[in-house]
């Protein structure tokens, strides 16, 4: 194999390392530790008017985190574990901040968090959804059994593996190859 040729595959190795790391970073990751308080982050696109903030967690079923509409926070539907510990960050949403105040975080607390804001427009309503995904790390001294378990981390690295046995045996057969 010629030179040109061996920085080619390199340098295809490196492009395809770099976008598998890169793939699952379409989303916000905010990491806690249990006790404290921690914001999670969301606007709204622009300046029209927010009539619904929606905080949910999927994996929680139908209840909500949070649900801000009419002017107020409605607990009817609030999920048990978040009552007394979330609000907004600004009620009054200046600047489309509709961020999420999550106080005295738990392990529990662990997973993907959807907003959702609808704004009033003229004619019609339009709704943005934003994913955070909130990691709680365990106390001091605490063995942390969920490493790793994210979505796409052991494909990510069983990638990185692969692509390097392979430029690590294509190195060790051009050296063979240029001693004969």
């Amino acid at each position: 194999m010629d030179s040109l040729s061996a920085t080619s595959l390199f340098s295809a190795l490196i492009f395809i390392i770099v976008f598998v790391s890169s793939v699952s970073t379409d989303q916000t990751n905010i990491t806690a530790h249990p006790g404290q308080n921690t914001s999670l982050p969301c606007r709204s696109p622009d300046n029209k008017p927010v009539i619904v903030v929606e905080w949910i967690r999927p994996d929680l079923g139908s209840e909500y985190v949070l649900l801000y509409r009419d002017d107020q926070l409605d607990p009817e539907n609030q999920h048990v574990m978040f009552k007394d510990r979330v609000d907004l960050q600004d009620r009054q949403m200046k600047d489309g901040n509709v961020s999420l105040v999550l106080r005295n975080v738990t392990t529990d607390d662990r997973g993907a968090y959807e907003c959702r804001v609808v704004q009033r427009e003229t004619n019609s309503r339009t709704e943005t959804v934003f994913i955070i995904n909130l990691d709680v790390l365990p106390p001091p001294g605490e063995i942390n059994s969920e490493f790793g378990k994210e979505p796409g981390f052991l494909f990510q690295k069983y990638i990185i593996v692969f692509f390097f046995t392979v430029a690590v045996r294509w190195a060790h057969m051009e050296s063979q190859m240029n001693r004969d």
